[in-house]
């Protein structure tokens, strides 16, 4: 073991032996001293060979004209020592001669520290760590101009300077078969860039054996492939991944295999590469982040993110894949949904914000700070994508910014399908608020199964277009509505409340499968004294034992409604009954029907369907108007009683 020291008095070639102190040229055993050169040739390592350390003194030059590498095998402090020193100490200079620099292949078989940075300028070119019993910790920063590759042992960042770590080629960490933790970058809470910007290959690459412990700093990395073994290990920093790259040809920016071990650490993602790119990650992920205008970001496959999700610029499209958000999704730019299903723990869109909805189901399990499941601000813009929203949240909450107002594309600005499924049926309640105006318009249906589903305002009005069913734990609407509400058909299971407006309830038609506009299967209907106006286009079904006012007006004359209770075989209508247009018929002869307030009988509408129709008993408590109507009398068996009748043209047949 010596200590040998550069002179250059012969040559710039660190393979010729009179360059050497010691007239010979260094061996594996020999600690490498390169002195101030500042008078002498400079040292250039013209072929591979090898050394127990280097050590570049302040104003020493060394570099490589040809991309040699020279591997350090040990370590020393400079005198001789072998121990508690430096594997490599470099203060002095390192040059790119002919367009290359200096590779170092480190090999020592213990715990030592490595010192990489070039304090009087240049910089190395590839760093190789490859020996199973090497923790190299850093004495300084180290900035590369080529790849760092760790095959065997450890780099260590230094937890106590956090050195930053730069690398402007490939990382590639583990030998690719074998266990696990053979090769490890441990980055502490260091500001570590791997690869920023790198096309030709993935910038981070974690083989099998291989394990990066992102620790706390902040990274910037230009790509990521974790392998699909369980011995390829990744933790990811609990700062930021700044990921601005990807793989040309491969497409993908971070492949993240199911079968990895891997962990998000807690931290945020984001993205900043400018062009179109997928993302392939069978592990879940924490929060991420698209921040770049001219970013496209496709799913390979199904998502999962424990975190948020915040599109602050760019695009950001599922592909067809489900995507799974357990936090807040917050979109300034474009999310687009595809087909697959979407779970957002909430759903902002601000202000220039754009959701495509998927044409499957929209989920949102939880709220923002402020009560909002789904927020769109005035000039967000949603898509409904003929696709449904599910509230499930375990809390009060609302849905904001939805006047109806179909604009453009696939129901710009308007629900589709709605469903209100609250983990609490009695005391959780859910609300619709508009941005401006008074009027709500769901495109097609209204689900609540469970929770209670209420406007902000009570004189607003409500239109949904499709079929609204109340399941057994759901409360549609409150006793203080005063605006008007359409549907398109009503269901109210055993259980459910419908609680209605004073105004009127109108139904436009009917669920396909049943016929029915109105069904009540034992649930509780309030009719807080408002109207219900039918107005269907065909034949129809009505279940129901009490109405206050009704009002029948169908497409024709001819076209029938048929009543029948839900139970107690009576139909009772506490107001007035209108027949405008079509039809009033009975499901079964023998019910009975009160009709409290005047029944009214325009020039196309009938009251039974023929001579004889009905059995059971009739009781009109106020007039009976034939305003050119047609009264079919119940002369089979029935008792029919009229407070009076007034006769305006019509007949009593």
């Amino acid at each position: 073991m010596a200590v040998v020291t550069w002179d250059g008095s012969s040559s710039t070639a660190y393979s010729t032996a009179a360059n050497w102190d010691t007239g010979s040229v260094p061996g594996d055993g020999d600690d490498v001293v390169i002195p101030d050169t500042s008078s002498i040739n400079a040292c250039n390592v013209d072929s591979n060979d090898s050394c127990n350390s280097l050590t570049v003194s302040s104003n020493g030059e060394i570099g490589s004209d040809n991309g040699s590498k020279l591997a350090i095998l040990g370590e020393a402090d400079g005198t001789g020592a072998t121990t508690n020193g430096f594997a490599v100490n470099i203060d002095g200079v390192i040059t790119n001669n002919g367009g290359t620099s200096l590779d170092l292949d480190i090999r020592t078989p213990a715990a030592t520290t490595v010192d990489l940075y070039a304090q009087g300028g240049g910089k190395l070119r590839n760093v190789i760590i490859n020996h199973a019993s090497c923790v190299a910790t850093l004495g300084a920063l180290i900035d590369i101009t080529g790849d760092l590759t760790i095959t065997a042992g450890e780099l260590n960042t230094n937890s106590g300077s956090n050195y930053a770590v730069t690398v402007a080629g490939r990382t590639d960490i583990g030998p690719g078969s074998g266990g696990a933790d053979q090769a490890t970058l441990t980055c502490n809470a260091s500001t570590v860039s791997l690869g920023s910007g790198r096309t030709s290959s993935h910038a981070l690459i974690i083989n099998q054996g291989g394990t990066f412990v992102g620790g706390s700093g902040a990274h910037t990395i230009g790509s990521i492939d974790v392998k699909n073994n369980s011995n390829a290990k990744c933790t990811l920093t609990s700062g930021n991944t700044t990921v601005n790259s990807e793989k040309t040809g491969d497409d993908r920016n971070m492949v993240i295999a199911g079968s990895s071990t891997f962990a998000h650490g807690g931290g945020t993602i984001i993205v900043t590469f400018a062009g179109t790119t997928h993302y392939d990650i069978d592990k879940t992920i924490n929060n991420l982040t698209l921040n770049n205008a001219s970013l496209v970001q496709k799913l390979s496959d199904s998502s999962v993110l424990a975190g948020n999700l915040t599109i602050t610029a760019g695009q950001f499209n599922a592909n067809g894949r489900n995507l799974t958000v357990a936090g807040d999704v917050d979109v300034t730019g474009t999310l687009t949904g595809s087909s697959g299903a979407m779970s957002f723990g909430s759903l902002t869109i601000a202000s220039g914000g754009t959701y495509s909805a998927t044409s499957g189901t929209t989920t949102i399990t939880n709220e923002v700070s402020g009560a909002f499941a789904l927020d769109k601000h005035a000039s967000g813009t949603f898509n409904h994508n003929s696709g449904t929203v599910e509230v499930t949240t375990n809390t009060n909450t609302f849905i904001d910014g939805f006047e109806g107002t179909v604009t453009s594309g696939s129901g710009a600005n308007a629900l589709n399908n709605l469903i209100v499924n609250l983990s609490d049926s009695a005391s959780y309640h859910f609300r619709l608020r508009p941005n401006s105006g008074t009027a709500h318009t769901i495109l097609g249906n209204l689900t609540v199964t469970q929770g209670m589903f209420e406007l902000e305002t009570d004189s607003h009005t409500l239109t949904v277009n499709g079929d609204v069913s109340v399941g057994a734990n759901g409360t549609l609407g409150r006793l203080a509505k005063t605006g008007n509400d359409s549907f398109g058909s009503l269901t109210i299971a055993s259980g459910g409340t419908y609680n209605a407006t004073s105004g009127t309830t109108t139904i436009t038609g009917e669920v396909a499968a049943t016929d029915y506009s109105w069904k009540n299967d034992g649930g509780t209907f309030t009719h807080n004294n408002g109207k219900v106006l039918l107005t269907e286009d065909s034949d129809c079904k009505v279940k129901e034992n009490t109405f206050y006012d009704f009002e029948l007006n169908l497409n024709s004359a001819t076209t029938d409604c048929v009543f029948e209770d839900t139970s107690g075989n009576t139909l009772t209508f506490l107001g007035d009954l209108t027949l405008t247009r079509g039809r009033f018929d009975d499901d079964a002869n023998g019910d009975e029907y009160i009709i409290h307030g005047n029944t009214i009988i325009e020039s196309n509408a009938k009251f039974g369907k023929a001579t004889n129709w009905h059995t059971g008993d009739i009781t009109h408590h106020g007039l009976v108007v034939l305003n050119g109507g047609t009264y079919y009398r119940s002369d089979a068996g029935g008792t029919v009683k009229m407070g009076g009748i007034r006769n305006i043209g019509g007949s009593v047949l």
